[in-house]
């Protein structure tokens, strides 16, 4: 710097602590105070109790915390009370300079410097509440270690690093926002250049200790992941923060103070908008965990319940058995990982959209992507026409408009946000809103695919409207969809409204036993096109949508799963057949998994070849244990028959020979 900027600089530190500039501040602040001595008596008492209350709200969080640790904690609401405490700790020193901030600008009649000095506060409330809030999340019993799981290396470090930051960063800030403000013409740069270089300069060696990769908030986290692209990432992004402070404040220093200005608060946003991002996730995870731990425990419950229901039934004290129909029960980890996806992939899209916005007036780059035009289309606008009575009306009429390369990027941001959402979203659903609601899990299966269905066809539409492609320009492919339709499409076309059909109709369900053809199994999946049956065997069959629709189907679990079972049996003739029935009907009462209502019913079906025809019917409760139970009841039976001297019998063929070789008359009878 020449000797003439360093006079200027001397001029302006002494112009800024004049006593003449903070007299005028004292004074404008002490006349608001005789005017409204009700309000600062009132702000008085309320930030004194805001320093008062600290220790007791410091306490609740520690006993929240030991709430939250426990693995049967299953709600959300420990958090939310967490976050609200967290908030309030986080206000009680941004709350005076905030106040002051009020005072100074609301009064019109404050002197230019009285005003820059009410803007140093605003930012001063601004910053401090920034970096309290997320230094409050760092505390040890606070929402980042307790709650959100963070390393309490990093915890604890951050914590420290922020408060060392807001002890040398809030002056500069205040300094730097003063004079920035003030429009005073023979107040030089010269001051505010220096600050904003200090600042920058500061807020790098913050990020130095804070972020680098062997002594950083990261350190953990490298040491738990130690394949070789987190690690470069890692490093890239350490330097990245370091370089870019440090490249903005050689541009002030250098002449281009304005330029630099300008990128630095946009940075500035950027991070803010990553770490309420990140504290955003923290959240929605914790949510998560607590609604997915919560939904594992109702299954064990159920699991536990069902298992009971099953000893009972084994032990023959079930009586009639509830209608019931086999469900298969929702995959967690499925919906685990569909749900951190799903939140990853939106917030990262969300970052990238406010992103946009912040540095699109900056960067031309960005801004020359909505001015390059790659085709024409028409869309119809609403104008306004004046008759020639003067009159105003509105019309509608086509207009030409350019699709650019930003509504391209839109485009394609929107299909990948589309089909993200729709691979992800069933998991994210079943967790907030189906669990909660009185649904069958079929039921709650049909609103999942149907929901999917909903956002891709949403989101294709609004893909293709963000490139000009609207219905005036399709009607030629709906037309040829339904020519289509009539000829090759018709099978696909069919088998999707079946499919359709099938989730809202519910003819078959997740779970059920059906009998399609000569195929029986459990449903697996339900498709757009096709069902999936597993068999016995564990085969799958792709079965059309179609044929569960217009064919014959048989759901042995629709509305009961009640089943009957039928045993057929002959005995010799001259048996006794009303002893044979007593045994069919006692060894049908004792197995216990037979019902006793509908009652068990052996009878006396006719006479056959070489058997009198008995017949057992008798009823099962589930399909669960019906081969085990027809081989018991076949085992029972032929011991009882046994044991009863009754035979069993089998057919029989009496050879009656007419001719023997070498004789010529047939031997007599």
């Amino acid at each position: 710097p020449s000797q003439d900027d360093g006079g200027e600089l001397i001029g302006t530190i002494r112009w800024f602590i004049s006593p003449l500039n903070w007299n005028r501040v004292r004074e404008t602040i002490w006349k608001d105070a005789q005017a409204n001595v009700g309000l600062y008596v009132m702000i008085t008492i309320l930030i004194t109790l805001l320093f008062a209350i600290q220790g007791r709200f410091r306490h609740n969080l520690t006993r929240i915390a030991e709430v939250t640790a426990r693995s049967t904690c299953r709600e959300f609401l420990p958090t939310v009370r967490a976050a609200v405490l967290t908030a309030i700790l986080a206000l009680a020193w941004p709350a005076l300079p905030a106040f002051f901030a009020w005072r100074l600008l609301s009064d019109a009649s404050a002197s230019p410097f009285a005003l820059a000095v009410g803007e140093g506060f605003l930012a001063v409330t601004m910053g401090s509440l920034t970096l309290n809030l997320l230094r409050q999340l760092c505390r040890p019993s606070g929402l980042g270690l307790a709650h959100f799981e963070w390393s309490a290396n990093a915890v604890r470090l951050l914590r420290s690093k922020i408060y060392r930051l807001m002890l040398v960063l809030l002056p500069l800030l205040f300094v730097e926002t003063v004079l920035h403000a003030h429009d005073n013409p023979l107040v030089l740069d010269s001051l505010e250049r220096l600050v904003f270089v200090v600042s920058l300069i500061v807020l790098a060696l913050f990020q130095y200790r804070v972020l680098h990769p062997r002594t950083g908030v990261f350190r953990d986290y490298l040491a738990a992941n130690t394949s070789n692209l987190p690690f470069r990432l890692t490093w890239m992004a350490f330097w990245a923060a370091i370089l870019l402070p440090l490249t903005l404040a050689t541009l002030a220093i250098i002449g281009y103070f304005y330029t630099a200005y300008e990128l630095s608060w946009r940075l500035h946003v950027t991070t803010w908008v990553l770490i309420a991002l990140l504290v955003l996730r923290a959240f929605l995870i914790r949510w998560f965990v607590v609604s997915h731990r919560r939904l594992r425990i109702e299954q064990a419950r159920q699991r536990r319940q069902s298992l009971a229901e099953e000893a009972q039934a084994e032990t023959g004290s079930s009586g009639i058995p509830k209608p019931a129909t086999q469900e298969t029960a929702v995959d967690l980890q499925e919906v685990s990982q569909q749900t951190q996806r799903f939140i990853d992939s939106g917030l990262a899209i969300l970052g990238l959209v406010v992103i946009w916005f912040v540095w699109v007036d900056v960067l031309p780059a960005l801004g020359i992507l909505d001015r390059w035009g790659l085709w024409p289309t028409t869309v119809e606008a609403t104008v306004e026409r004046t008759d020639e009575d003067g009159r105003l009306s509105f019309i509608t009429e086509p207009q030409i408009e350019w699709v650019t390369v930003a509504d391209v990027l839109i485009a394609i941001l929107l299909t990948a946000l589309t089909f993200t959402a729709a691979s992800n979203i069933p998991g994210l659903l079943e967790i907030t809103i189906l669990q909660r609601l009185p649904l069958e899990p079929a039921s709650r299966y049909a609103f999942r695919m149907v929901g999917r269905y909903v956002i891709v066809v949403v989101g294709l539409v609004l893909a293709t409207g963000a490139i000009g492609i609207g219905w005036a320009q399709v009607q030629w492919l709906a037309a040829a969809l339904t020519v289509g339709l009539g000829f090759g499409l018709q099978e696909i076309f069919a088998n999707f409204v079946s499919g359709l059909i099938i989730l809202f109709e519910r003819p078959v369900r997740i779970g059920d036993v059906v009998t399609i053809g000569d195929v029986t199994g459990s449903v697996s999946r339900i498709q757009i096109r096709a069902t999936t049956i597993t068999d016995w065997d564990r085969k799958e069959y792709i079965v059309p949508n179609k044929e569960f629709v217009t064919g014959r189907l048989l759901n042995w679990t629709l509305s009961d799963t009640t089943n009957r079972v039928i045993i057929n049996v002959g005995v010799a003739y001259g048996s006794d057949t009303e002893q044979a029935r007593k045994l069919l009907l006692e060894t049908a009462h004792a197995h216990p998994n037979v019902l006793d209502d509908p009652p068990a019913i052996a009878t006396f079906e006719g006479f056959g070849d070489s058997t009198l025809n008995l017949l057992l019917r008798c009823y099962l409760p589930n399909l669960e244990n019906r081969l085990d139970t027809v081989t018991d009841l076949h085992e029972a039976i032929d011991r009882a028959f046994k044991e009863a001297n009754l035979e069993i019998a089998f057919p029989q063929t009496d050879l009656h020979i007419r001719t023997m070789p070498g004789r010529d008359s047939p031997p007599a009878d």
